[in-house]
């Protein structure tokens, strides 16, 4: 029901302000940040109870 709702209300405002839909980037960007820290989690914790002592440093994107 509440997604529902949300469906709506962008509806409306699109509408009523003729432009198009843009997809809130905050909520990819979370979305994209959580995925890579689950990924992380996946890689480091076998690695650990293998018993190797794991530390990441991130780079940064060329």
């Amino acid at each position: 029901m509440a997604v529902g709702h949300k469906i709506i209300i962008a509806k409306y405002f699109i509408l009523k302000n003729k432009e198009a839909y843009k997809e809130p980037l905050l909520q990819i960007a979370k979305a994209d940040q959580k995925r890579r820290q689950k990924e992380v989690h996946k890689t480091v914790v076998p690695l650990r109870k293998l018993g190797f002592d794991v530390r990441l440093t991130p780079v940064a994107y060329r």
